[in-house]
């Protein structure tokens, strides 16, 4: 059978690296055979064991919304708002995860500690979980609507040199880079760890955190209330190896709603670079046995590798890099 992989040129410089150690470097196909082979090998998920759930009506454009922003892949955004004021984000694809961090606008230059907010609302946050500052705390915001979560608190965000040391890549996407560039343009300098929305984790028996595919669909949204004037920073997760997004880079939407029509603050800092934003994506044809169609069709009727062979033999053959050639094994669930 043929298959059409979406690559983009960071995947391709790894899938180029397994093609180089394998027995046969010149047959993708091969490759693409034997990540499906383990794959279809590993034991059954049982928190994947159900289909995944079917998707949702996006939200009806409200012309009172102080904004209604599409938020690029490869980019991020900050968004400023009264105490009161909802910042509802949503997915416009399926199962892209994103970023969030608050800054409080007080001048205390106190902003979200996932950290202390674990420490009362536990590693997964869903509706009622309230983000706390650094001290003297106080509180950010508030969970205030949830269709997909929960979320995660343990992981942070993902780095240049994380990608580096397992890619060989200097400049990957990421998501540390992405919040900087957002954050300067606010005239915000503090690096901390996010809110991963959408990003299901655990803690294996030894401690270890593991991760699933982010398991959100279209139309999927979490609302954050802010319980003080802040700032949020969103950036649609800019990881497209380890399952955080579709495995093809998407954004998201942000819709702020609020009583007052004015922000509470304008940016202040330069213009944002964005040097990933709409990374070119290369369509491959390879051939694989027929006998790989069973395991394909089955992973794409449960949906969560994908809603197509296509795009479940790229999850296949991605999730083989990190689980067999990175051996993380059973890190990424």
């Amino acid at each position: 059978m043929e298959l059409v992989l979406r690559l983009n040129d960071q995947q391709r410089i790894v899938v180029d690296e397994m093609l180089a150690r394998a027995d046969t470097p010149d047959r993708l196909g091969a490759l693409v055979a034997v990540a499906i082979a383990h794959e279809a090998a590993r034991p059954p998920d049982p928190a994947r064991a159900e289909p995944r759930p079917a998707g949702r009506p996006p939200t009806p454009h409200d012309p009172s919304a102080r904004s209604d922003a599409l938020v690029p892949a490869g980019t991020g955004q900050g968004f400023a708002l009264h105490a009161g004021d909802t910042l509802r984000v949503e997915q416009v694809v399926d199962g892209q995860g994103a970023d969030v961090n608050v800054f409080a606008l007080d001048g205390s230059g106190r902003h979200f500690d996932a950290a202390r907010t674990r420490a009362s609302t536990g590693l997964r946050p869903t509706t009622g979980a309230v983000l706390a500052s650094t001290p003297p705390e106080i509180a950010l915001a508030e969970i205030v609507a949830d269709t997909a979560g929960p979320h995660d608190l343990g992981f942070p965000a993902c780095s240049a040199a994380e990608f580096a040391a397992v890619t060989a890549q200097e400049d990957h996407s990421n998501c540390v880079d992405l919040q900087r560039e957002a954050q300067r343009h606010w005239g915000l300098e503090p690096d901390h760890d996010p809110l991963n929305l959408w990003l299901p984790t655990g803690v294996l028996p030894d401690g270890r955190l593991c991760w699933w595919p982010c398991a959100c669909r279209e139309g999927d949204h979490v609302d954050l209330r802010a319980l003080a004037d802040v700032v949020v920073v969103v950036n649609p997760c800019a990881s497209d190896l380890f399952g955080s997004s579709p495995w093809e880079l998407g954004p998201v939407r942000v819709i702020v709603t609020g009583e007052r029509a004015d922000a509470a603050a304008t940016p202040s800092g330069p213009e944002p670079q964005w040097r990933w934003r709409d990374l070119p994506v290369r369509e491959i044809v390879v051939t694989v046995p027929d006998a790989c169609a069973e395991h394909l069709a089955a992973a794409r009727e449960l949906g969560w590798l994908g809603a197509t062979d296509d795009a479940v033999a790229r999850a296949m053959l991605l999730r083989y890099w990190e689980s067999a050639v990175l051996g993380l094994g059973d890190v990424s669930r």
